[in-house]
C-alpha cells in the first residue's frame, strides 16, 4: 500500500499539535475470494503534496536507517495529499494517547543516548535533503516494543524555483543537537550510513557520494524523470557544500 494512489472517504478531521489528522474509510487492498473488498477505518496524518520531493526523500530514508510511516496518496477537493498511517486504530480516539512531538516528549521524559542518535540522524537527513527545520515539533514520538521511535513527518521544503545554499537547520537545532561543526557530522553520517565505515579518506568519500548519487538517481527515475535536477540540488548544493 505504501505510496499508492487510493480513493478514501473522510469521516472526521481534527488538528493535534499542528498536525492535521483525518479519520478515513478505505477498501482493503487484499480482499478475500468471497468479498469484493472490506472497508477499513484508519486515522492518518494529512500532508499537502505540492511536488514529488517529499516522496523522493521518503524513499531515500531506508538508505540512512531512518524509520518511515506507511502512507498513501489521495485527492481531496482537487489537491493531492499524503496520508500517513499513525496506527490502527489511531491514538486520536483514545483519551490517554495523542500525537506527541519531540518537543512535548522531552518536557516530561529524559533525553537518552538512543534519542540523541535518532534525532541527529533525522536532522542530518533533513539538512541533506533540504528540509527546513525550526524546532523539534516536526518530529513525533511513537512507542514501539517498549522503545521510543522518532518519525520525521512535517517536512517543509522551499519552492522549486527557489534555491537556498547552506543550512536548512535553524540555529536552535544546530546549537541544541550539534555543538560541534555540522559539516563534520555530515561527513561522519555519509561514512556510516552509505559506506558503513567509521572514517574515510578523500577518495573513499568521493566514492560514497557517487554511491549516494546513483541511489538517488535510480529512485527519481522510478518516480518521475522530470525530477532528475533534484540530484544536483542534493549532491552539489548540500553534500559537497557540507563535505568541504
Amino acid at each position: 500500500m505504501d505510496g499508492e494512489f487510493r480513493e478514501v472517504k473522510i469521516l472526521d478531521s481534527l488538528k493535534i499539535n499542528n498536525f492535521f489528522c483525518c479519520k478515513i474509510e478505505i477498501y482493503d487492498d487484499e480482499p478475500s475470494i468471497s468479498k469484493v473488498g472490506e472497508k477499513k477505518v484508519y486515522w492518518v496524518i494529512k500532508k499537502l503534496l505540492k511536488d514529488l520531493r517529499p516522496i523522493i526523500s521518503h524513499k531515500m530514508k531506508k538508505y540512512f536507517d531512518i524509520p518511515t510511516l506507511p502512507f498513501i496518496k489521495t485527492k481531496i477537493k482537487g489537491r493531492t495529499y499524503q496520508l500517513f498511517f499513525i496506527s490502527d486504530p489511531s491514538p486520536c480516539e483514545e483519551k490517554n494517547k495523542k500525537i506527541v512531538t519531540l518537543t512535548q516528549f522531552l518536557k516530561k521524559e529524559p533525553l537518552t543516548d538512543d534519542l540523541i542518535k535518532q534525532a541527529k540522524r533525522i536532522y542530518l537527513f533533513r539538512q541533506i535533503f533540504q528540509i527546513k527545520t525550526v524546532n523539534d515539533s516536526d518530529i513525533i514520538v511513537i512507542q514501539e516494543n517498549y522503545r521510543n521511535v522518532l518519525y520525521s513527518i512535517n517536512e517543509p521544503m522551499e519552492n522549486i524555483n527557489e534555491k537556498v545554499y547552506g543550512y536548512y537547520l535553524s540555529d536552535f537545532i544546530l546549537n541544541k543537537w550539534f555543538k560541534d561543526d555540522i559539516n563534520l557530522y555530515v561527513k561522519k553520517y555519509l561514512c556510516k550510513f552509505i559506506s558503513k565505515k567509521s572514517t574515510m579518506c578523500v577518495s573513499e568519500m568521493a566514492f560514497a557520494i557517487d554511491e549516494l548519487e546513483q541511489k538517488l538517481t535510480q529512485t527519481i527515475k522510478e518516480l518521475d524523470k522530470n525530477y532528475i535536477w533534484y540530484v544536483s540540488a542534493i549532491i552539489n548544493e548540500q553534500i559537497l557544500f557540507c563535505s568541504k
